[in-house]
C-alpha cells in the first residue's frame, strides 16, 4: 500500500501514548505482525512460529527452551505458544526497556515504515471445507508475486463490475 506523498513531512506514528500504553494503530501493527505468523491460525504462536518472528526482527537463533522460559512463562500464552496480547505485552516491555528506536527497528525488519504501513507483504487467509480428509502446505510467500497477483486480480474484478478506481481506493480492506 502506498503512502501519500503528503505523508513525507509527517512526524513518525506514535508506538506510545502518553500514558506510555501502546497507541492503537500500534497495537493494530502487532496483530497483523500475529497473523503473519499465525501460519497454522491457533491463536497461538508456536516455538516455530515464534522463532519465525524473532529471526525477522534481527535477533540472535532462540532455543526452544529460551522460548519457554523468557516467553511462554513471563507472556500472556497457552502451553504451546505466545497469545496475541503476550506479544503485546512483549512489546511493550521492549518498548520499556530497549527503547522505541530498537522497536522500530524491528518493524523495519517485518516491513513497516515510520508511519507504520505494511510495505512489503499482505495477510491473506484462506479457508478449505470438505468432507474428504486433505492436506494443505503452507509456504512462505513473502519472496513471490502473490501480492501483486491478488492486487492484480481484485483490481480487475472491480473494473469489470463497472467500479472506477476512485471507488476502489475509497473501498479499500474490504476484499
Amino acid at each position: 500500500m502506498a503512502k501519500p506523498s503528503s505523508w513525507n513531512d509527517k512526524t513518525r506514528t506514535p508506538l506510545i501514548d502518553k500514558d506510555g500504553q501502546l497507541t492503537k494503530a500500534f497495537e493494530s501493527v502487532i496483530e497483523d505482525v500475529f497473523r503473519k505468523f499465525d501460519l497454522f491460525i491457533g491463536r497461538e504462536l508456536s516455538y516455530e512460529e515464534f522463532k519465525a518472528f524473532y529471526k525477522c526482527t534481527g535477533k540472535p537463533e532462540l532455543t526452544e527452551f529460551d522460548f519457554k522460559l523468557s516467553f511462554l512463562d513471563k507472556y500472556c500464552s497457552t502451553s504451546e505458544g505466545i497469545t496475541v496480547r503476550g506479544l503485546k505485552m512483549f512489546f511493550q516491555e521492549s518498548i520499556e526497556r530497549r527503547g522505541e528506536d530498537e522497536v522500530r527497528t524491528w518493524l523495519t525488519n517485518l516491513g513497516y515504515d515510520e508511519h507504520l504501513i505494511n510495505t512489503d507483504s499482505r495477510n491473506f487467509t484462506l479457508t478449505f471445507h470438505s468432507i474428504n480428509k486433505f492436506e494443505v502446505v503452507a509456504k512462505d510467500a513473502v519472496r513471490t508475486e502473490l501480492d501483486s497477483l491478488a492486487t492484480c486480480l481484485i483490481v480487475s474484478r472491480e473494473l469489470e463490475t463497472g467500479y472506477n478506481q476512485k471507488d476502489i481506493i475509497s473501498r479499500r480492506g474490504t476484499y
